[in-house]
């Protein structure tokens, strides 16, 4: 190793050395570089987050070979790159391209900046929380989903991100109105930078298109200056992600894009241990952050139809089946993904399990040969349904190609 590279969150001055100010961290004209390169024995250049975003949506993501990129970073602010011509801008003083606190709302919502109004105030993780916050408080019955979700800890941005995925409408709605607001903005950078495209990144879009991208586009093109007389700028995901952890920084719904694999995260749990504590077993689960999860024994040490309503509702998952077809576990999963075919069997190892076939949603697409077996067993809504007060499905779309029941499942990938 020759030198390193290190991304701050904060306003890094002309010298690439010193963090000038960081709204969200206490750090005021701190010597970083120094202070590392005391300690690593090495050459340390210090660059923003966002820029160096920016920088390497240019070179190895969405924005390859773009001229005028425009990289906007979701977390608990807005951070903002902006690559001219294959030159990251910096300002005169180092600290350009900081879009986040553009005021929006004057007189609006405080920000960590000692202003009012800034944009992150709107369209960001501590925007999530706020709406959160500000709904359970004027509407509890409204938002008892979202409470749940919570489990007793912090109505926050990764909490309604889980319930919005769960399918909770006023969480969804929190995600339209952030992703409405992260439209508009992009209109105004677009009347003052034109950018060819903008990507969006940072921990927030992990969301995915179709609760924040969607709703931003459809803002976006109703707010643009002139509009149908101007080419519109692009708006793409961020392709560049943070290395692999062995799935420790995983979120429900990641898409891997090594060899274009899809990366399914699966969780088997007994919870002989936790016994009949929903909360304690929910919070095990949301930690985990699984795709789907096998609840091993949860018919059994929780009661059925409360309790395993319960817990599933405060994992932010949803009931896919569980009792004695399920060889008495429980099995939750995501929106993300779809139990289609499942078949319980018996070994030598358990008194009895289910195997399931996992597949993606989005995947493969429309025309295109599944490679999927045929399924084998079917929801049957017209029979009853224990947990018919948690199912996602009605009648209506019962579909045997995507019948939810498994339990006892491991890892899945799917090219």
């Amino acid at each position: 190793m020759a030198a390193v590279g290190i991304r701050a969150a904060g306003w890094v001055g002309t010298d690439r050395a010193t963090v000038l100010f960081a709204p969200h961290l206490a750090w005021r004209n701190e010597p970083l570089r120094d202070a590392l390169q005391e300690r690593i024995g090495l050459p340390v250049t210090v660059e923003n987050d966002a820029n160096a975003a920016a920088w390497a949506e240019y070179r190895f993501g969405a924005a390859r070979d773009e001229p005028v990129v425009v990289c906007i970073t979701l977390g608990t602010g807005i951070g903002g790159g902006f690559v001219i011509d294959g030159e990251v801008y910096r300002g005169a003083y180092g600290v350009g391209a900081e879009f986040g606190h553009m005021t929006m709302v004057p007189a609006g919502r405080r920000c960590a900046c000692g202003n009012s109004g800034c944009w992150e105030m709107y369209a960001s993780g501590t925007a999530l929380a706020y709406d959160a916050r500000e709904i359970a408080a004027a509407a509890p019955a409204a938002a008892h989903r979202l409470v749940e979700t919570a489990a007793g800890g912090e109505l926050d941005g990764p909490v309604v991100t889980a319930a919005a995925r769960a399918g909770d409408p006023i969480a969804i709605g929190i995600y339209t109105a952030m992703g409405r607001w992260l439209g508009i903005g992009m209109a105004s950078l677009a009347a003052a930078l034109d950018p060819s495209i903008f990507v969006v990144g940072g921990g927030v879009s992990e969301a995915g298109e179709r609760l924040l991208l969607e709703p931003a586009r459809q803002a976006f093109s109703e707010t643009l200056t002139g509009r149908g007389y101007r080419p519109a700028a692009r708006i793409a995901m961020a392709d560049v992600r943070p290395a692999c952890r062995a799935g420790r920084g995983c979120r429900p719904g990641s898409v891997c894009r090594r060899g274009q694999t899809v990366i399914i995260r699966v969780m088997s749990y007994n919870v002989r241990s936790l016994r009949d504590d929903a909360r304690a077993v929910a919070r095990v689960i949301r930690n985990a952050a699984p795709d789907v999860v096998s609840v091993q024994e949860a018919p059994r040490f929780l009661r059925w139809r409360s309790k395993c309503a319960e817990l599933a509702r405060r994992s932010g998952l949803v009931v896919v089946c569980g009792g004695r077809p399920a060889a008495a576990n429980l099995l939750l999963s995501t929106l993300a993904v779809d139990v289609r075919a499942t078949r319980r069997s018996s070994s030598a190892r358990t008194r009895g399990c289910t195997n399931g076939a996992v597949r993606w949603p989005s995947w493969p697409s429309p025309g295109a040969p599944s490679p999927w077996p045929a399924p084998i067993s079917t929801c049957r809504p017209s029979r009853g349904c224990a947990m018919s007060a948690s199912c996602v499905r009605t009648p209506k779309d019962s579909d045997p190609q995507r019948s939810r029941s498994s339990s006892r499942v491991t890892s899945t990938r799917a090219r």
